[in-house]
């Protein structure tokens, strides 16, 4: 278990999430959109939970936050459980994803921008933002600090 401590989580080119030590070796896109997105989204709330299906297997994964909203522990078929700092966390999933429309950003080796992943992430980018920024429903307090900015 660490929870304490910012939490790291990188994306592969060759496809997935390295959450501290776990690797979520899957299809990136759907990685990123799910996990560094869909998932903030939900578990901007505490007490609740997500779960991850794998493109490329029939693995799952869970995400549960505790109901405090302090710690957010990962469960699944082929991996160690973690448990994290759940803002921590959040934060660093979603600045992942963030790093992740950067790079589709500044387009393919031809210059181009990866137009359609673009244009399908932004509504979740918008709404993992809204859900992090927004007050908790039961204490009133943000769910997470500082967020990262895209510049």
């Amino acid at each position: 278990m660490n929870a304490n401590g910012p939490a790291s989580v990188t994306f592969t080119i060759a496809g997935g999430l390295v959450i501290e030590d776990l690797r979520i070796e899957d299809e990136l896109f759907a990685a990123v959109r799910s996990l560094c997105f869909e998932a903030v989204e939900v578990l901007a709330t505490p007490g609740t939970s997500y779960t991850y299906r794998y493109l490329r297997s029939a693995a799952h994964l869970t995400l549960e936050a505790s109901r405090d909203g302090t710690l957010l522990s990962i469960t699944g078929d082929e991996i160690d459980s973690i448990t994290l700092s759940r803002p921590e966390l959040l934060v660093a999933l979603y600045a992942c994803g963030l790093r992740y429309i950067g790079m589709l950003e500044a387009g393919r080796a031809d210059g181009q921008p990866v137009s359609a992943e673009l244009s399908q992430l932004r509504p979740y980018l918008q709404r993992a933002r809204a859900a992090l920024t927004a007050p908790d429903p039961v204490c009133g307090a943000r769910p997470v600090g500082q967020l990262p900015d895209r510049s």
